[in-house]
């Protein structure tokens, strides 16, 4: 058997976005992705017939574009019931590899110990409320196998900070009490928090983020008014993401306060 040894760029994961329909090609791949994505993909060194999970998935390209590319068996989990919609389409893909969906908390994982060859976590364990960050670790920690690997990217910063919003939050109802939205990390909790409830040995830490101008509080997270303008250029997102950012060994270069971090 042989590994897929193809790079991914963001180009790739962009085409293939858009060609899911109208909807997502308008959107673009958001801004952030455009580099998280490729990062993440290339880490993975995926060979035929492994297994990979996808925590957190909900409708995200990030599947359905490793089973396009990989004969994989991946499976997209997400608490948030509309994990399943990427199922539905994803049936109607022509894939190497197949994906299946289903509903549930990376908290309380429905599969056997020493499942999966891979898995991924992207931008997702930073927004379970209280100690489930570190549950969560514990719990994909558990499903992995001996040998295998998981990637998980967290936003990153010198001081640790948790967020919350007046409003529904995923699969979190606002009742008129603040919603936990996520909590950024810094190198003593990402270490207490992650790493040593996983009990899984870090290999390789890596940052990436905007160095110079701020592209995405200017120009991509843009308020409810405005959006419809960035239809213009979001199919651009992975020129704007190539020019703004970018990876390096350590966060010192970064403008933003709390760069994402893989």
């Amino acid at each position: 058997m042989h590994r897929h040894n193809g790079k991914a760029t963001a180009w790739d994961f962009a085409k293939f976005n858009a060609s899911l329909g109208l909807p997502r090609a308008l959107r673009g791949l958001d801004y952030v992705r455009c580099l998280e994505f490729p990062l993440v993909y290339n880490h993975l060194e995926l060979e035929p017939g492994m297994k990979l999970l996808d925590a957190g998935a909900r409708t995200s390209v990030f599947s359905p574009f490793v089973a396009k590319r990989n004969a994989v068996e991946v499976h997209a989990v997400d608490l948030d019931p509309t994990v399943e919609r990427l199922g539905r389409l994803c049936d109607n893909l022509d894939l190497k590899g197949t994906v299946v969906t289903k509903a549930a908390d990376l908290r309380d994982l429905p599969y056997p110990d020493a499942t999966f060859d891979r898995i991924t976590v992207i931008s997702v364990i930073e927004h379970v409320p209280g100690d489930g960050d570190s549950e969560g670790m514990t719990e994909l920690a558990r499903v992995l196998k001996p040998g295998g690997r998981m990637i998980v990217t967290v936003p990153f910063g010198m001081t640790a900070r948790d967020f919350y919003r007046n409003e529904t939050v995923y699969t979190e109802e606002y009742e008129g009490t603040p919603v936990f939205f996520q909590r950024h990390y810094t190198p003593e909790t990402l270490e207490t928090r992650l790493i040593q409830p996983s009990g899984l040995t870090l290999s390789k830490q890596t940052y990436f983020g905007e160095v110079g101008m701020t592209f995405f509080n200017r120009f991509w997270v843009l308020p409810s008014w405005a959006k419809p303008a960035k239809t213009a250029y979001a199919w651009l997102s992975p020129a704007f993401a190539s020019k703004h950012m970018g990876v390096y060994d350590t966060p010192d270069r970064f403008t933003l306060p709390s760069p994402p971090m893989i």
